[in-house]
């Protein structure tokens, strides 16, 4: 026998209500925002990363190694 919900006569399978669930408990398991870069334009999380060719840290054997700048993928503001 079929077992209605609480809302009233319509039956949901409990594949769905396994799969709410997952997706609830997903959402509880990601890491707060804190401590990631976030564009100070947009809020957006997502950047590319490029050498920064005007901050060189260190030369070594004739190889620069420049700083990196991150542009957000939104909003192309650096960060």
């Amino acid at each position: 026998m079929r077992s209605a919900t609480q809302a009233g006569d319509e039956y949901v399978k409990p594949s769905i209500l396994v799969e709410k669930q997952q997706e609830e408990e997903k959402a509880k398991e990601k890491p707060p925002i804190e401590g990631r870069r976030v564009c100070p334009a947009c809020g957006g999380t997502s950047f590319n990363t490029e050498e920064d060719k005007s901050q060189v840290l260190f030369q070594q054997a004739g190889i620069k190694i420049h700083a990196k700048k991150y542009i957000c993928r939104n909003c192309g503001t650096e960060a």
